[in-house]
């Protein structure tokens, strides 16, 4: 469970992004929030994951102050989506662990992808999950386009099989198609984990 009791939060000491917010996401909850460019959704994200510190208010999860509690323990507990999500000069499979690949790995390596909605063009790759990505240290490297490297970040979030996952504008790069395949999978899995959705359009959250 995470709350939020009173919250205001600056990222400049005066102008205030976020001011005097309280809610409880308990768990289990699959929670939407909606609101225009620069409404403070992202902060909310940077407040939970303790990227940052609140400038009054508390942070609780599941009842302890979230600032009381060992910061990678804590963050072990949450998967989450930035907008700002990087693809590593490495295989398709390293970048869904965000980390070394054995075989042991394959089946929740493709069971994240498949739920990220990247079959199609997994089945393009001949290296499959072993791809190098990116130009970088490889000149045969894949090149992915921004939808489908919003598709591999979503997967990573997807295999670290965490209690909670925050999705922040996890579409913004995807065709109609594709976003309503990807909504499809994160209602599945909110059948048992906590989803926290961020988005500026409503009708990315109307299921």
């Amino acid at each position: 469970m995470i709350e939020f009791k009173n919250v205001s939060a600056s990222y400049d000491g005066e102008l205030a992004v976020l001011n005097d917010v309280s809610f409880t996401v308990n768990n289990g909850d699959f929670v939407a929030f909606v609101g225009t460019n620069g409404a403070g959704k992202s902060t909310l994200i940077n407040l939970i994951m303790r990227l940052y510190s609140p400038d009054s208010g508390s942070i609780l999860y599941n009842g302890r102050p979230a600032q009381e509690l060992e910061i990678c323990s804590y963050r072990q507990r949450i998967s989450t989506v930035f907008q700002s999500y990087r693809l590593f000069a490495a295989t398709l499979a390293e970048n869904v662990l965000a980390d070394t690949y054995t075989d042991s790995e394959r089946k929740r390596v493709l069971d994240a992808l498949h739920r990220a909605g990247f079959d199609g063009r997994l089945a393009a790759m001949k290296e499959g999950i072993h791809t190098p990505l990116t130009r970088e240290f490889d000149e045969g490297g894949t090149c992915l386009s921004g939808g489908e490297a919003q598709k591999v970040a979503v997967a990573r979030a997807i295999a670290a099989d965490r209690d909670i996952i925050i999705m922040d504008e996890p579409s913004a790069s995807l065709d109609p198609t594709a976003e309503y395949e990807l909504n499809r999978q994160i209602a599945d899995l909110a059948r048992d984990k906590t989803v926290i959705f961020i988005s500026h359009r409503l009708s990315s959250t109307r299921h």
